[in-house]
Formats: C-alpha cells, sequence, structure tokens
C-alpha cells in the first residue's frame, strides 16, 4: 500500500495532464493542439546553457523586451539589421549571463549590497552605464548626476512605465558589470606569485649562457626506406585525440555574380542628373528642399577649408573650389555616383572656440538674463555672476562656466552661432536648457571657408542589369546542377573564380566578404555533400551560387581526413631520429666542438646571452634554449634534436646577473593574468558547453 501510494504521489500530476490534454483534444482543432505542443519540442530550442535549453518562446520574449528597450534609450526603431543583430546578441547574451555568469558569481560568494548600487550612480564609483550615456549628459555635454537622480525621480510620474522600464534596465546592467569586476579581481587576485615561483623567475632570467654550437638542419627530403604503418598513424592519433576535437561545421565553394551598372544604366542617370544641375545653377532656389528631391547627399550646414573635402571623398573639388575661385564644380563620376558641389556661402571662421556660459531656466529667465547681461556689460565679472546665477557649476571646469572646446562636429545644439560672435563679448542663445548668456573666450585661428550645395546621385543598376544577372547565374546553376564535377566544368567553361569557404559553423553570418550571409549559412546545413545550391541573393546585389563540399560532425576530426598530416609528422621524428643517430656516429670520439665540426664539415656557430626565462623572445629553437640551460659549463652536449635541426654544443660561459628583478617578475605575472582573464568568458562557455541554434531561427 505504501509503494502505491509513493505511485499516486509521484504520477498524479503527470495523469492530471494527460486527461486535461485528452479532453482539450475533443474541442481544440488538432493542428492547434500540435502547435502548442511544439512550443515543448527540442526543435524549438535556440540553444543549450549548462545543460539546460532555452526555448525559442522565451528567446523571442527577450528580443521583444531590448527592441522596446532599444527604441526608449535611442529614440529610433531598430530598423536596420546592424540593430536588429545587436537586439539577437544582446538577447542571447542576457541567457548566458542568467543562466551561467550569475550563477557562477554567486557560487563565488560574490554580492552586491544596495549601498554599492547607490554608490554607482550617485556616489564616486559611477557606472560606465550611466556615465557613457548620453541620457544623463548636462548642458556641457558631461556626465550629470544631476540628471540621474532628475530622471530618476521622474519615473513615478510617467503613466506609461517607460522609465521604469529603462531605469531597471539600466540597473541591471550596472549590477551585472559590478559582478563581473568583482569575479574578475577575485581570479586576478588570486593568481598569487609565490616565493618558489619568484626564485625560479629570477634565476631563469637573470641566469644567461655563452654558448659555442654546431647546427645540422633536418633535411625533410623523400625518403623510401622511412615507412609508417597504419598501426603507428593510429597509436599517435589515439594518444593525441583531444587535439582532433572538432565542431559542426560546413565546407563549401562559391561563385559570384555581381550585379554591376552597365553602360546604358550609366548614361541614363547622367543625363537626369544634368537637368537637376541646370536647376542647382540658379540663384534663387531652396536647397535644402532641392537637395531633398534630387540629391543622395541631404543639405549638410557644415562649413569646409581648404584640404578638407577629403573627408566627403571629394579631394577633387579643392583646386576647382579654393584655388580657381569656381561658384560651382563640373559633374564628375567618383566611386559610381554623379556628383557636383555649389559654393551656397563663404565665412572667415575659426575651426574651434572655448565658450563659457551662463544656464538660466525656468519662468522669468528670459528677464533675468537681460539683467546680468546689463551686469556684465557694466564690467561685472562673468565667474563670479555664473559662480552665483547658472544652473550649470561644473565643479571641474576650469573656471565658472566654461564649456569647454566646440567645433562644428562636436557642439551643443543651438550654440552654431558662437563660430561667428566676437571674441570676449557677451549674446543671448536660446537651447532646450533653456537661456544662455555665451561669451567665446579663445579661437583657433580663422581660414576662409565654404559652404556647399552637394548634388550626388548614385548609379544604381536598373531592373533590366539586374535580370541579365540573374540569367547569368541562373544557367550556370543549371549546368552545375548534380554533382561537385559539374560545378567545377561549369565554372571552367565559364571562366568563373570559385571561392573556399571553410569550416563554417551553424548560424554564421559572415562568409568572405558577405557580412549577411545566414541564408548561404542555412543552405548549407540542409545540404547534402556534393549538392549545388539555388541562387542565392546576398547583400541585394550579389548572386551566389555554391557547392557543399564537405561535412565535419560534432565529435572528433575522422583518421581517415588527417592520416596524411599525422604521416608526414611521423616521418620527420623518424628522419630525426635518424640524423640524431648518423650524427652521434660521425662525431664519436670528439672531445672539443671543433672536432665535432671537422667531422661534420661544418663551422663552430657562437651566441651570447642565451636565457632560459626569455624562451618566448629569443627566437632561438626552444630545445636548443632547454639544453644550453640543462649544460655544464665546459662539457661538450650532443647530438640533441630540435624543431628545426639536430644540435652539438658547449657551453663556454655563464653569467648570473641582477638586471632581472622582482618588480619584473610580478609585472611578468600580471601579464599572465590579463591574458588568463581575455580568455575566463570563453573557458566558462565551453565548460558550460554552451551551444547557438539561433542560426535555425534568426
Amino acid at each position: 500500500m505504501a509503494a502505491l501510494e509513493k505511485i499516486r504521489v509521484k504520477f498524479g500530476l503527470l495523469i492530471t495532464v494527460l486527461i486535461a490534454v485528452a479532453l482539450l483534444s475533443f474541442i481544440i482543432d488538432p493542428n492547434t493542439l500540435t502547435s502548442a505542443m511544439s512550443i515543448f519540442s527540442s526543435k524549438n530550442d535556440v540553444g543549450e546553457i549548462a545543460g539546460k535549453s532555452v526555448n525559442i518562446r522565451d528567446y523571442q520574449e527577450k528580443v521583444d523586451y531590448y527592441t522596446t528597450i532599444h527604441q526608449l534609450t535611442t529614440g529610433n526603431a531598430a530598423s536596420t539589421e546592424d540593430d536588429q543583430q545587436e537586439i539577437y546578441t544582446t538577447a542571447w547574451a542576457s541567457f548566458v549571463e542568467d543562466m551561467l555568469y550569475k550563477p557562477t558569481f554567486k557560487k563565488a560568494g560574490i554580492g552586491i549590497s544596495d549601498e554599492e548600487i547607490y554608490n554607482l550612480s550617485q556616489g564616486t564609483n559611477i557606472s560606465p552605464v550611466l556615465a557613457q550615456s548620453p541620457m544623463f549628459y548636462g548642458p556641457d555635454g558631461q556626465f550629470s548626476r544631476e540628471a540621474v537622480a532628475a530622471f530618476v525621480q521622474s519615473i513615478d510620474d510617467d503613466p506609461t512605465g517607460n522609465r521604469a522600464l529603462v531605469w531597471n534596465f539600466l540597473e541591471d546592467r550596472m549590477i551585472s558589470g559590478r559582478l563581473s569586476e568583482k569575479y574578475e579581481s577575485l581570479i586576478a587576485n588570486s593568481n598569487v606569485l609565490n616565493s618558489v615561483e619568484l626564485r625560479r623567475a629570477l634565476e631563469e632570467n637573470n641566469q644567461s649562457s655563452d654558448v659555442d654550437f654546431v647546427m645540422i638542419p633536418h633535411n625533410y627530403s623523400n625518403d623510401s626506406s622511412i615507412v609508417v604503418s597504419d598501426s603507428e598513424i593510429k597509436s599517435f592519433y589515439d594518444a593525441r585525440k583531444d587535439m582532433f576535437k572538432q565542431l559542426d561545421s560546413r565546407d563549401i565553394e562559391y561563385v559570384v555574380f555581381s550585379v554591376n551598372p552597365s553602360q546604358e544604366d550609366i548614361d541614363k542617370e547622367r543625363a537626369e542628373i544634368e537637368v537637376a544641375y541646370e536647376t542647382l545653377k540658379q540663384d534663387d532656389i531652396n536647397y535644402k528642399t532641392f537637395l531633398s528631391r534630387n540629391s543622395d547627399l541631404p543639405f549638410n550646414t557644415y562649413y569646409y577649408k581648404e584640404g578638407e573635402l577629403i573627408s566627403v571623398g571629394l579631394p577633387e573639388f579643392d583646386e576647382e573650389i579654393f584655388k580657381n575661385k569656381s561658384t560651382i564644380t563640373p559633374i564628375i563620376n567618383k566611386d559610381e555616383r554623379f556628383v557636383a558641389a555649389k559654393v551656397i556661402d563663404k565665412k572667415n571662421m575659426p575651426d574651434s572656440v572655448y565658450v563659457a556660459h551662463i544656464l538660466l531656466a525656468g519662468p522669468g529667465s528670459e528677464e533675468k538674463a537681460d539683467s546680468l547681461l546689463n551686469l556684465l556689460k557694466r564690467g561685472e565679472s562673468f565667474e563670479a555672476l555664473a559662480a552665483e546665477h547658472s544652473l550649470d557649476n561644473n565643479p571641474n571646469a576650469p573656471a565658472r562656466g566654461d564649456i569647454g572646446w566646440f567645433t562644428q562636429s562636436y557642439i551643443i545644439p543651438g550654440f552654431e552661432g558662437v563660430f561667428d560672435m566676437p571674441l570676449k563679448k557677451y549674446e543671448l542663445i536660446k537651447t532646450q536648457y533653456g537661456t544662455h548668456i555665451v561669451t567665446v573666450k579663445e579661437r583657433t585661428k580663422t581660414y576662409n571657408k565654404v559652404q556647399l550645395a552637394m548634388l550626388a546621385k548614385a548609379v544604381e543598376p536598373s531592373k533590366k542589369t539586374f535580370q541579365d544577372v540573374y540569367n547569368q547565374a541562373s544557367e550556370f546553376m543549371s549546368q552545375a546542377t548534380g554533382s561537385y564535377e559539374n560545378y567545377i566544368e561549369a565554372v571552367n567553361q565559364g571562366a568563373l573564380v570559385t571561392s573556399p569557404a571553410m569550416r563554417i559553423p551553424e548560424g554564421e553570418r559572415k562568409i568572405g566578404n558577405f557580412n549577411n550571409a545566414l541564408e548561404l549559412t542555412r543552405w548549407a546545413y540542409e545540404a547534402k555533400e556534393g549538392e549545388v545550391s539555388h541562387i542565392i541573393t546576398l547583400d541585394n546585389d550579389q548572386y551566389v551560387v555554391a557547392v557543399l563540399t564537405d561535412i565535419h560532425k560534432e565529435g572528433y576530426t575522422p583518421i581517415e581526413d588527417i592520416e596524411d598530416n599525422i604521416r608526414q609528422t611521423l616521418v620527420a621524428e623518424k628522419i630525426a631520429k635518424q640524423e640524431v643517430e648518423s650524427i652521434a656516429a660521425k662525431i664519436e670520439g670528439a672531445t672539443t666542438i671543433e672536432e665535432v665540426a671537422e667531422k661534420l664539415g661544418t663551422t663552430v656557430s657562437h651566441k651570447d646571452g642565451v636565457t632560459f626565462g626569455a624562451i618566448n623572445v629569443q627566437r632561438l629553437d626552444p630545445k636548443f634554449i632547454g639544453a644550453v640551460a640543462a649544460a655544464e659549463v665546459g662539457k661538450l652536449v650532443g647530438p640533441v634534436e630540435g624543431n628545426i635541426g639536430t644540435y652539438v654544443l658547449v657551453v663556454k660561459d655563464r653569467q648570473m646577473g641582477a638586471f632581472y628583478t622582482e618588480k619584473d617578475a610580478e609585472n611578468r605575472n600580471a601579464q599572465v593574468t590579463q591574458g588568463q582573464l581575455s580568455t575566463l568568458g570563453q573557458i566558462l562557455l565551453n565548460d558550460a558547453e554552451v551551444k547557438d541554434y539561433r542560426g535555425k531561427f534568426y
């Protein structure tokens, strides 16, 4: 009875679920039920972390969440491919963090207090998450604690809940960043250089040897007498099997058919821009409206000096505008784009100005600004008035009211007029922050500059051109289909270029010069070896036809795939051993390095200051350095098998210096620690066997 009761308790919930599903099947459409049950299928997993699966539904919820965060923090929808990929990556990283990193931190005893969290937002240790966010910049373009405090205080007054959503996101990022810092600090501080390691480091780096030696390079020419058996290859493979681990991947070859404008397309675009060019010559046009309708480049208020047009890829216009004094350039064809420029304004202005201000806001700010302006004109101290009245009181500014240097590219919106202001005069400027009393304290050298209206039209391939190139790709695909041999024959007949892409992991987006080749990767994982693809469109103007040349399954590289490489390695080892035996026989009886050189028909070489501790930087054969370090002074050593040759050597002298200090050893240990920390994340991912299947779905 007791056993029966245990069974009832253990399986009671399961039986209840099964009965419910059975009843639902009578009232729910079977297709709907199948769709609902598929949610729990592993086929809908986008990944696996520490043995736990990540379901596509949960992942999509994260994607939706980060899409909302992106829109709220940037003010823009995630409309570009790069934006979407960033969101997908962030969503996946959040699962890795929650399922791997945070549990790891917790096991290490790492946490964070409320006081620390406050310190990250208002204290002395401001989190980079806030410090680098433009949301919390003050009018001087610097991080403002007041802006953070104002944002937090406004959360309760936001009926949409969006501000709370953003703050929770930012707080989570701050906490995660701080936990990561603590974990890395824990790892770094545990990498202690103990007394034994320190003594060894000092000995190995301060002991140097002067050595005479003879080196006979290895001879790797074919020797039919050297045979490597299948059993030797297998023994080598089995002993080093972990070296041959491989991930699931694919090898392909592909041909690219690029869609470029035809001569007909170029002539058509030239005719169209010439019509717009005639309008550009007129003086009574609205340049902003005209360019928005006729040019790929919008109206730009920037003023260029001589030599600056290279920044927009048009150095050709420099001579025309600044030397020939032309008011309008001819049309040129540059990088498949027709371009012309017209001078619409000229100024003598500096590259940068040093600006200070008094910021006022709220009711009565304009009247107060007029009052302060009168005081300044009477000789009152600008710094004193800024300290008393300005809302921008940056304590780190050189003088009260100072904002700093502005350029045309780095400036508070609304301050553009400062480039025309005379030095040390005062003017009122209104911006989104309030009313400013502004003065230019310094400025750089002035130059003659011009403002341009740039008429630009890219030469685009026509529909006919696209169709012609597609037909070429289609004809190639028809000839290539069936086998790899057919593919190669079609490549040769068409005098085409085929490109290889090896070891492509699942979900890979970058193949060759393509940054978004996910469709090509997906095809490779669905195809059979030797299969030729359909026409795949990449980057909107590239047609690709590919063939799958090899499939590498996760596990160990099959021995037959690396048999030749192993055989070559074993042959080289046998040759080296034979050379050592041969040299040993030839130099038998020799007592000096000179006698060794004479018997081997070569000369003696010399090397000073061979140091074991610098084995990675001396550009010497490591086996040679090891033999030198172990040799007794004055004793003939060898033959020694090295990586590039066989050595016979004698240490002539050995010195113990003091140039490598404890500080050097500590710095070296710090470098090693940094190297370890750089791989820490990947080590955790490997240990948790993190698998990413998102490429199947996204």
